[in-house]
Formats: C-alpha cells, sequence, structure tokens
C-alpha cells in the first residue's frame, strides 16, 4: 500500500473516530458530570472537539452560492465544485453516495477508478471532483465533506446524459 493511500486511510479513520467518540459522549441519558469530577483527557476532548461542532465562529463551511446541480455529457469530463470557506487544518473529502465511496482525501485520489481526480489549486478556497469520460452510471449524488466533528457536507447531484437526449430536446424546442 502505498504512503499516499496509508496517510489518507489514517486521516479518514482519525476523523471517524472523532465523530464515533463524539455520538458516544453525547449520548447519555444520565446528568452530565461536573468540570470536577472529569479526567483532563475529557475536559481536553470537550474543549478540541465539541466546541467546534457548537458552531464558533472560526468554524468551516461551505460557500452557498456553490452549484448544487450539475449536467454533463457522457464521455466529456465533468467537474463537481465545493468551495471551502476557513478550512484552517481540516480535510476535504468526496464521496459518492450510491456506494458510500471514498473518492477523494485532501488533494489525493483514493479510488482506483483512473476517471476520478481531485483537483486543489494551493492557497484556494475551491476543491474540485473530476470526472474523465463519465457514464451514465456515474449520475446521482456525491458530497463533499469537512473533517470536523462531526464531519459536515455540501450535496452535489451529478446528471450524466447522452447525446440522444440533447438531440430530442433541440427537435422538441420552438425555434
Amino acid at each position: 500500500m502505498s504512503p499516499v493511500v496509508s496517510g489518507a486511510k489514517s486521516v479518514l479513520w482519525a476523523s471517524l473516530m472523532q465523530g464515533l467518540l463524539f455520538l458516544i459522549a453525547g449520548s447519555g441519558t444520565e446528568s452530565p458530570l461536573d468540570d470536577s469530577s472529569t479526567d483532563s483527557s475529557s475536559r481536553r476532548f470537550k474543549a478540541e472537539f465539541l466546541q467546534e461542532w457548537q458552531g464558533s465562529v472560526d468554524a468551516p463551511y461551505f460557500d452557498p452560492s456553490t452549484p448544487r446541480n450539475i449536467t454533463g455529457l457522457v464521455g466529456h469530463p465533468v467537474r463537481l465544485l465545493c468551495r471551502v470557506k476557513n478550512l484552517q487544518n481540516r480535510t476535504v473529502s468526496w464521496v459518492r453516495h450510491r456506494d458510500i465511496h471514498l473518492l477523494t482525501v485532501g488533494r489525493y485520489t483514493y479510488t482506483s477508478d483512473q476517471r476520478f481526480e481531485a483537483q486543489h489549486k494551493p492557497r484556494s478556497e475551491e476543491w474540485a471532483l473530476r470526472i474523465r469520460s463519465p457514464q451514465r452510471r456515474d449520475s446521482g449524488q456525491y458530497e463533499c465533506q469537512i473533517s470536523t466533528t462531526p464531519p459536515i457536507g455540501h450535496a452535489v447531484f451529478l446528471n450524466i446524459v447522452g447525446m440522444n437526449i440533447i438531440l430530442h430536446k433541440l427537435v422538441l424546442l420552438p425555434y
């Protein structure tokens, strides 16, 4: 396994574990313990991870003007875009919903399908997923995710159409 894939797995695993710990920490029905009876690691967990979930001012967020619906043509490259503000030290990933397949982590492509490519220019807020030669089966929901605790996502719906659909629409359109 390459160091890149191993590193990406480590980042994803750490993010998933943080989310799981968050769910476990908040799932109890008993009243919370006062701070004097909690150990230092619990206080550190609350300070570092639960704070950002409560919507702190410096938390990352998605640019609301980013398109949520993309239509592409079979066989022609398509680009799904995600703009993230205030990312700081978090990681951006792309996930395909139909099979919950992790496609990219940061600037690294995590899938063996050579048609998918992570795109990001350094110091840019744009994180893109490029699909070379998309097929109709690639249509569906994709999600750009930020590795906060819990993770937050921006859904993008991709519709890949064939040339016959476009020609059909052209014939039916009035001049």
